[in-house]
């Protein structure tokens, strides 16, 4: 009788464990028109914010202006300087992980920049401090010209160097920090289609093709073949790395719709899509309309295929500042995500963070009170929580020792203890831990 009662109990309460959806719900943190990663308390109260709304993935950027916003051994090694300059003496990486994953929240650093070396506008100097030291990584275009578009200024994804460079910058955030995963963007792999004349890839292509020079049209098919199979390559070989640290690690993959991404910056991802060389795939669904964003949908869906697992819906929230702002209607992100289940994407990935707390955080009130209003699980994690939120246990369970007095100042609810004297105190705090 006991047993048969003990029995029930279990299938009870795992028929309501197994409700709980699962559904990739993300949200990049940027560096741009965001104060989020400038400072530890701002940091935590995102993460507060985004769990009460049941988001269970954030993107944050690590590789932006051609500089790590993490304390990185590769830049200070060849470059002189371990960070971004706007986050000297801080690690913005290491504290945004450790609030996340203290709300139960995954991590995927996003490596925005890419193959992109600096944002010159279009303007001489070109290449930044990256191409400065190093002008043999430089993407050329058929004149000898540094490959500039859309302002930002290119290195070459085929110089093994670039790539090996690359590698060291992923290889050190998977080794350095407890991530759950890697997001790679519109800027990498990809090369802009004028690109590929630099002399390695030259003298490559060469080797393999007679000795024959590469095409003078930029958009002759065996040569966009030819390059984007270089990218391909690479992206096998960093998804390598990755999965042989920890099986774990997810790589997700953020490009700009295609065919376009493919014609315009040999961005193949038809073939990481059929070769699963990407775990999730969040083709870049940036419309300022619903009906244009439904059509960009119907393509990624048609584009998957079967893998629709796979399929992540990139949804444009937010974009700019003052008077060229732009925000997403409530109607616009209700009528989005209705399509993205009817069409069965896994979820959704947000640009930006901003986005949600617009207008009195509108669009985050849209998502809890309607298709966010239950916390989910991320999917292909086997329907269980993989970052359990932090409890605080047997918190009274510590032993002072010295003149420790309460001080009213910002921190663990809104007080810290300190010592008053410069007297020998410590604190040994116990813990049962459970996980």
């Amino acid at each position: 009788m006991y047993k048969l009662t003990f029995i029930s109990i279990i299938l009870i309460f795992s028929n309501l464990f197994s409700q709980q959806p699962e559904e990739f719900r993300a949200v990049k943190i940027t560096n741009v028109d965001s104060n989020v990663l400038f400072s530890d308390a701002n940091i935590a109260y995102a993460m507060n914010f985004l769990v009460e709304n049941n988001i269970n993935i954030i993107l944050p950027v690590v590789w932006n202006g051609g500089w790590t916003l993490y304390q990185s051994n590769v830049m200070d090694s060849l470059f002189g300087k371990s960070i971004h300059p706007s986050f000297v003496g801080r690690d913005p990486l290491e504290r945004i992980i450790i609030e996340a994953h203290r709300v139960g929240i995954e991590v995927y650093p996003w490596f925005e920049y890419g193959f992109a070396a600096w944002y010159s506008g279009g303007t001489s100097p070109f290449g930044g401090h990256i191409l400065q030291k190093f002008p043999e990584w430089a993407c050329k275009d058929q004149e000898g010209n540094i490959v500039t578009e859309n302002g930002f200024d290119w290195m070459s994804a085929i110089n093994p160097d670039v790539q090996n460079f690359i590698n060291l910058l992923v290889r050190e955030v998977v080794q350095k920090y407890d991530v759950d995963g890697i997001e790679f963007s519109d800027r990498i792999p990809a090369m802009p289609i004028k690109g590929g004349y630099e002399n390695y890839s030259v003298n490559l292509y060469r080797a393999q093709h007679n000795n024959q020079n590469p095409p003078t049209n930029i958009y002759d098919s065996n040569w966009k073949r030819w390059r984007a199979d270089r990218l391909n390559d690479w992206f096998k070989e960093i998804r390598n790395i990755i999965k042989s640290y920890d099986k774990n690690l997810f790589v997700s993959s953020s490009p700009s719709v295609y065919p376009w991404a493919y014609d315009n910056y040999l961005q193949d991802a038809k073939t990481w899509i059929e070769q699963d060389i990407a775990d999730h795939f969040i083709p870049q669904l940036y419309r300022y309309d619903f009906q244009s964003y439904f059509y960009e949908l119907n393509s990624a869906v048609n584009l998957v295929g079967a893998k629709k697992e796979k399929l992540v819906a990139g949804i444009l929230m937010n974009l700019g500042v003052g008077t060229n702002e732009y925000v997403m209607s409530s109607d616009y992100l209700l009528d989005a995500l209705k399509a993205n289940r009817e069409k069965g994407a896994s979820g959704e990935a947000f640009f930006y963070y901003e986005g949600f707390r617009k207008n009195d955080n509108k669009l985050a009130d849209t998502l809890k009170a309607t298709f966010y209003e239950n916390p989910a699980f991320v999917p292909m994690r086997g329907g269980t929580q993989f970052r359990p939120k932090a409890k605080i246990v047997n918190e009274d369970n510590a032993e002072k020792i010295g003149d420790w007095h309460t001080y009213s100042m910002k921190g663990y609810e809104d007080k810290i203890l300190r010592v008053a004297n410069s007297n020998f105190a410590e604190i040994k705090y116990y813990f049962d831990i459970p996980d």
